[in-house]
């Protein structure tokens, strides 16, 4: 606890009483008690200059819990005084399970009013300014949000937006990567994304190796079915642990990339090797399409659908993989090759040499070998290679 904070609980008449650590029965004076809370949290925020209270670590915040006179709130007490909060617009939930909150001991709309009067004054408007300029600048030092946290800021500046006095540009309205907005530990969000890359690269590796040993669909199908469930379980993940959010995030990753390595060598098993290059490079091509068309339909649907929305037509798009990938036939390369080889007899079957007298030959009896002097012509043996061979016929 800083020393400011310290000094707001020791000024406090309220918090060295000790009736006021128990919720009181009547409603009037319970009424008295709640309104005294809520002033002091917002004092001693303010004077912390914290804008985030996480419920199950507050029990043990020097502000719930007076050790001068042995009193503490209960978690039900403290959750008594936060709901009343929350009614007054003190403070606002961050996640569905009310485990952690937003103290506003200045409201957005009045950081918005600060942050604009600033750009005045500075002569800043139709200027870009970044978030870091804003919070953390030469040019904010001395004003009241200089060090603001970037969540209230953000916000702020939302205010400021639909006052139409904003633009927020190249914006992401949630606070951690792959649409989740319930974790607020930036350490540990970067580390599912370093986690992810990783698991992405050693995916590829793994899944090569086990594509050379199988088929495309054997090694295909339970990574799209696998896909398909870890994709769809992503919106479940703020009602349990984090550690089931990160390995969601990373297997996903990991699954989804891995499936670009199969790539080749399932184009080379539907359609042969003669045009696989081109085949290929068309196939990628149409994932740079995709990417492009979805950068700017993502922002749209985002908006109509949000972050859920989004997530659950992932995971269709991986179920119809599924689907397709199961459909396809089995042993297809089994099936082209002997195709190819067909294909490549019937091609030499039809085609002869020039019947032309080229050679002297000598052929070969059952009893004895007789050298005779013949004209001869030479002609294919149809033979399941690439190449024509060539042999003497005795010519009649």
């Amino acid at each position: 606890m800083s020393n400011s904070g310290s000094q707001v609980l020791d000024n406090s008449f309220h918090y060295n009483f000790e009736p006021f650590f128990t919720i009181q029965p009547n409603v009037e004076t319970r009424r008295q008690q709640l309104k005294a809370w809520r002033q002091l949290i917002v004092d001693y925020y303010e004077s912390t200059n914290e804008h985030i209270l996480d419920v199950n670590q507050a029990i043990n915040d020097p502000l719930f819990k007076n050790n001068k006179i042995s009193r503490q709130l209960s978690l039900d007490s403290i959750r008594v005084i936060l709901n009343d909060l929350h009614s007054n617009g003190v403070i606002e939930w961050m996640d569905k399970k009310q485990d952690k909150c937003y103290v506003y001991w200045k409201r957005p709309e009045e950081w918005a009013q600060l942050i604009h009067k600033w750009v005045e004054d500075k002569a800043l408007n139709s200027t870009v300014c970044t978030f870091y300029e804003i919070v953390s600048g030469d040019d904010t030092v001395g004003y009241p949000f200089h060090g603001l946290n970037e969540e209230i800021l953000i916000k702020a500046l939302k205010c400021l937006e639909s006052d139409g006095k904003a633009v927020l540009m190249n914006f992401d309205n949630n606070s951690g990567p792959f649409g989740q907005t319930f974790i607020s530990d930036d350490f540990f969000l970067s580390m599912v994304g370093a986690s992810a890359a990783v698991c992405n690269t050693l995916c590829r590796i793994l899944v090569g190796h086990l594509k050379d040993l199988t088929t495309y669909k054997i090694c295909c199908l339970p990574l799209s079915c696998l896909a398909t469930i870890l994709v769809v379980s992503l919106p479940l993940t703020p009602y349990t642990h984090r550690m089931v959010y990160a390995v969601c995030v990373v297997s996903a990753v990991g699954i989804v990339g891995s499936q670009y390595a199969l790539m080749p060598s399932a184009i080379t098993e539907a359609f042969g090797e003669r045009f696989a290059a081109i085949i290929i490079g068309l196939v990628y091509m149409s994932t740079v399409i995709a990417d492009i068309a979805g950068a700017f339909a993502s922002q749209h649907l985002t908006d109509t659908l949000g972050w859920s929305g989004m997530i659950g037509m992932v995971g269709i798009c991986a179920f119809i993989d599924f689907l397709i990938t199961f459909l396809l036939p089995n042993n297809q390369h089994l099936k082209l090759k002997k195709r190819l080889v067909n294909r490549d007899i019937k091609s030499m079957k039809t085609k002869t040499c020039d019947e032309k007298p080229c050679a002297i030959g000598v052929y070969t009896c059952n009893t004895n070998t007789t050298a005779n002097t013949m004209t001869t012509r030479r002609t294919s043996i149809p033979k399941p290679s690439l190449f024509r061979t060539c042999d003497y016929i005795t010519e009649a």
